[in-house]
């Protein structure tokens, strides 16, 4: 038996370290939200990945009576102790430390700002309307954080259907029949829509506009050929607004307005 490198199945330190920080940080928020781990397949909306605790570092053993230069201004004072400096490298160095305290007040100042628009926002509210707008935000932040890959992809196949049935529909106008074959109707899709699908992509598209859209789009197969049948008596308008509403709940953007 070959003996398998785990190295490459195994998760880096700090994305493991950041990971581990996830549940915690749930349990803080109002309400606290407890999500196992085996559920959880994105961050927090309001998590900052880059402020996650760092890990502390084991000492290093220090230099024997040895001066720690910690700045710029001490290593221009050194200079100025140690030999006749050179007066480009002063102004150098004088540069140096005037723009690291410029880096330093910019990421104070920045600090100081860090409160989230939404939580000033909700300053002031009502604590009934308060608790309300964060069971949503809380409701809305559990939805995105365990929603599996799979309910990502139906999402975004309803989502594309309104354009899908548009295009259908223009091209049964301009081809002027009735039925076409489901080869041509596909082929013509790839070259109509504005992202680049396979033709299997189409075609699944397709199957859940039949599905969804029984009286509206109807499949024929004669002779090992298939077809689509084109309603001519039906609205356009009410079609695209079934669709939007499903791709609405789909991607659950009805629940903030619950």
């Amino acid at each position: 038996m070959k003996r398998q490198d785990s190295s490459k199945s195994r998760v880096p330190f700090f994305l493991m370290i950041t990971i581990l920080s996830l549940p915690e940080f749930l349990k803080k928020l109002d309400p606290p939200m407890v999500i196992p781990r085996s559920k959880l397949f994105r961050w927090h909306p309001e998590f900052e990945v880059d402020k996650v605790a760092e890990i502390v570092p084991d000492e290093l053993p220090q230099p024997p009576n040895g001066d720690t230069l910690t700045s710029a201004r001490d290593v221009l004072d050194r200079a100025k102790n140690l030999f006749s400096y050179n007066q480009r490298m002063e102004k150098a160095l004088e540069n140096v430390i005037e723009d690291s305290s410029k880096t330093e007040n910019a990421i104070k100042s920045k600090s100081d700002q860090s409160d989230s628009p939404l939580s000033a926002a909700l300053k002031g509210l009502p604590k009934a309307l308060l608790q309300k707008v964060r069971a949503k935000q809380a409701a809305k932040a559990l939805q995105v954080m365990t929603r599996s890959p799979a309910q990502d992809k139906e999402a975004l196949q309803y989502s594309r259907l309104p354009e899908i049935a548009r295009i259908l529909r223009n091209l049964f106008i301009v081809e002027k029949k009735g039925v076409l074959p489901m080869d041509f109707v596909i082929e013509k899709l790839g070259h109509s829509y504005r992202e680049n699908l396979t033709s299997f992509e189409l075609k699944e598209h397709v199957h859940l506009l039949l599905r969804l859209l029984p009286g509206w789009l109807v499949l024929h197969n004669i002779r090992n050929t298939n077809y689509l049948k084109l309603s001519k008596n039906g609205d356009m308008s009410k079609v695209t607004n079934k669709l939007e509403s499903l791709a609405a709940k789909k991607n659950n953007l009805t629940l903030l307005s619950t």
